[in-house]
């Protein structure tokens, strides 16, 4: 999946301009970016839930704008920022409603349906669940139950906006690892929206980093987390680690560490500048 000098907005505000990124197949892309910049904007646009304002969407090559929606939804499947859990509706009904855009009119649920459902359940490891009303559960578990939603359509793309927002760490953790297993396995293209630049690195194979509309850096993520780009793109000073337990690198801010007296932290600044890049060494 691909864009082609997009340009998107609204009320005749132009959000995004000039915009051609590459959402690898069976690879995960995670967009990054600060408040505003247009990460959601674009994830909406490729999800068609937007019209462009110029350029195109390509999906396997063809124009989203000029194929049916149906056809779209059979290949592309979105998972928005918290979508709203319709009530007293068990979790395998919720799951089921990823497959209207295979049925007819009638909407009866074919064999083949039937088996997706429950290969969603399985691989999102709901089973237990798969009775309990949406509603009942925790934030983790209704997230997992969305995500499985989205896998129930059978779509070679998948598309998260934010996909751990209000979720706890231990939730969080959790969901990304899902949804990382979920594309090793299954070979699903995953494009996400994601705050967390940590995670954001540990959990995709490349990284689209935009600001102000516009793509400041993209790449693996051990070339797009640099300090010179984060300080381009989100206006702090920070320090690039690599993990211990692998090469991912970390983005760990200076301003996290009150503890540090003005006098020492001066000095810190001055032994290492902002625009400094560590060298990481990392494997591509």
């Amino acid at each position: 999946m691909s864009t082609d000098r997009l340009r998107l907005g609204y009320d005749h505000r132009l959000v995004v301009d000039d915009l051609s990124i590459d959402l690898p197949r069976g690879q995960i892309t995670a967009i990054v970016g600060p408040n505003g910049c247009g990460k959601s904007t674009v994830l909406r646009s490729l999800a068609r839930l937007l019209k462009p304002v110029g350029g195109a969407i390509l999906l396997d090559g063809a124009d989203i704008q000029r194929s049916r929606t149906r056809d779209i939804a059979r290949r592309l499947a979105i998972l928005p920022q918290s979508p709203l859990t319709p009530s007293g509706v068990t979790v395998r009904e919720l799951i089921g409603y990823g497959r209207f855009p295979h049925q007819g009119l009638m909407r009866s649920p074919s064999r083949d349906d039937l088996d997706a459902i429950d290969w969603a359940i399985d691989a999102t490891g709901l089973d237990s669940f798969q009775d309990r009303g949406v509603d009942t559960l925790s934030g983790g578990e209704r997230q997992r139950a969305w995500i499985a939603m989205a896998l129930s359509q059978k779509t070679a793309v998948l598309l998260l906006d934010e996909p751990t927002t209000y979720l706890d760490i231990h939730y969080q953790i959790d969901v990304l690892a899902l949804v990382r297993e979920l594309n090793r396995t299954h070979g699903i293209t995953v494009g996400w929206v994601l705050h967390d630049l940590n995670q954001a690195a540990a959990y995709s194979d490349q990284i689209i980093m935009l600001k102000d509309g516009k793509v400041v850096n993209r790449g693996k993520p051990h070339t797009v987390m640099t300090t010179t780009c984060i300080k381009q793109v989100f206006g702090i000073d920070c320090s690039i680690i690599r993990h211990p337990l692998g090469d991912v690198p970390m983005c760990l801010p200076n301003g996290f560490c009150p503890l540090l007296s003005p006098e020492h932290r001066d000095r810190t600044q001055e032994n290492i500048a902002p625009s400094q890049d560590i060298p990481l060494n990392l494997a591509d």
